[in-house]
């Protein structure tokens, strides 16, 4: 229960009468990553994803262009350090995200191809 009360300088109105309130929000994730590199960014066709997670979970990595089409994806199993070596030389220049999934936690991280 919450109760109002108006202020403005030094005029108060009454407090109001006690109002129910439900609480609504986004689900409180906790970041189960512990360290996150990727790199070098910009890049000319070589990229390199290292991750270092607090607890063992399943990863999930996708790569999109910036219009959103998936262009790669790969998911380990049951793991706490991801170290892959991403080739993406044969991709057009210009921007990409990648997705990374771990459980049920989503991170998104942008890299330039040259």
């Amino acid at each position: 229960s919450y109760t109002l009360k108006v202020v403005n300088g030094l005029c108060e109105s009454m407090i109001s009468a006690a109002i129910n309130a439900t609480v609504t929000g986004i689900k409180n994730n906790t970041n189960s990553i512990k360290e996150l590199s990727i790199y070098p960014n910009p890049t000319e066709g070589r990229l390199v994803l290292d991750l270092s997670l607090l607890k063992t979970a399943s990863v999930g990595i996708s790569i999109y262009t910036a219009e959103g089409r998936e262009l790669y994806v790969k998911t380990i199993a049951q793991t706490r350090t991801v170290y892959e070596e991403l080739q993406i030389e044969t991709f057009a220049k210009g921007i990409y995200i990648i997705k990374i999934n771990v459980d049920e936690e989503v991170y998104y991280h942008k890299v330039v191809k040259q």
